[in-house]
């Protein structure tokens, strides 16, 4: 009787491919994303909405769920919050050295390339071990909205709307039901809640949440607390 493949070794590196041609390390990383608070992301043709669930520990503040990368770009991560935190701001560097060597602010679309070149490389050499965690980038670039999601294995999509982390399944079903191209502000919103709220696990009786707003009028980053996201709401 042959032992699972794990047993041979081929989970030991990411140097070692499976006999089916599998990375598991890189497969072990895509779970560790699934255990990571939930974050949804929405591209309208007027606006790109970030949304994060903010979780709560006892005696413990809860860290920020999404983050200013650029003046035009925000992103947001579910899994390990210290290889999120590393990731991030390697991105931020990489914003700020196109702004020194050009004088232009980054393309979304070449930083989310040059990150998921970044987290590819620790697919190919031995002695590291996968990020574990996944990305959102949401931008507004030469009037166009954009929505990038990077995987740990570092493949790259351009999305409409996605969800990644915990219970992501029932959080993509709600924006397959909702999504639409012209989506209001408060409408975009209220669906990226939504989303959220459909993924809250049973044990967890109030969402609070964190978002990023870029709207193509100004293409600026707008970081909104769970009392802004409130107001709108009310408006």
């Amino acid at each position: 009787m042959f032992s699972q493949p794990s047993q041979f070794g081929y989970d030991k590196a990411t140097v070692i491919f499976s006999p089916d041609g599998r990375i598991i390390q890189v497969e072990y990383a895509r779970e560790a994303v699934k255990m990571g608070s939930t974050a949804v992301g929405i591209k309208t043709d007027q606006y790109v909405v970030l949304a994060g669930q903010k979780r709560t520990f006892e005696l413990i503040e809860s860290a920020d769920k999404v983050f200013k990368i650029d003046d035009h770009i925000a992103s947001t991560f579910s899994g390990y919050s210290a290889d999120g935190r590393a990731l991030l701001q390697r991105a931020r560097i990489e914003a700020q050295i196109e702004r020194i060597t050009y004088g232009e602010v980054i393309d979304p679309e070449v930083l989310s390339e040059k990150i998921g070149d970044y987290l590819q490389s620790f697919t190919q050499y031995g002695g590291v071990r996968p990020f574990g965690i996944a990305v959102l980038f949401g931008s507004v670039y030469e009037r166009e909205t954009s929505l990038y999601f990077i995987d740990p294995g570092g493949a790259i999509f351009s999305c409409l709307a996605t969800a990644i982390g915990s219970n992501e399944a029932a959080a993509k079903e709600v924006l397959k039901k909702g999504y639409k191209r012209n989506l209001t502000k408060k409408a975009a919103i209220k669906l990226a809640l939504d989303a959220l709220k459909a993924a809250v696990e049973d044990d967890e009786t109030v969402l609070i949440a964190e978002m990023a707003i870029i709207e193509t009028k100004d293409g600026l980053v707008q970081v909104l607390s769970q009392k802004d996201i409130d107001e709108i709401l009310k408006s």
